[in-house]
């Protein structure tokens, strides 16, 4: 199971870590080019985790504004719940 976290602003959970393609690119509404250059940029926090390179949702999140809070959930099957919400 992949821990996910909340997001009010888009109304939907998504997974604590990103793939570049197509899970990041489609959130920011870019191409497939244009997400990994600005990976290569640092635009876009990135992580190499097993040779992979993944996007902390956290992360992205805050560097587009999006403030990261933490509210009490009822617990999931993991026991591990968390949510973001916009600041305002």
């Amino acid at each position: 199971m992949t821990a996910t976290l909340y997001v009010p602003a888009f109304g939907r959970s998504l997974p604590v870590l990103l793939d570049v393609w197509p899970a990041t690119g489609e959130l920011l509404g870019m191409s497939r080019f244009q997400t990994y250059e600005a990976v290569k940029r640092n635009d876009v926090p990135s992580i190499r985790v097993g040779g992979r390179i993944k996007v902390p949702t956290a992360m992205l999140l805050d560097r587009l504004g999006i403030m990261v809070e933490l509210t009490p959930q009822p617990a999931g099957p993991t026991g591990v719940t968390s949510t973001i919400s916009r600041a305002g």
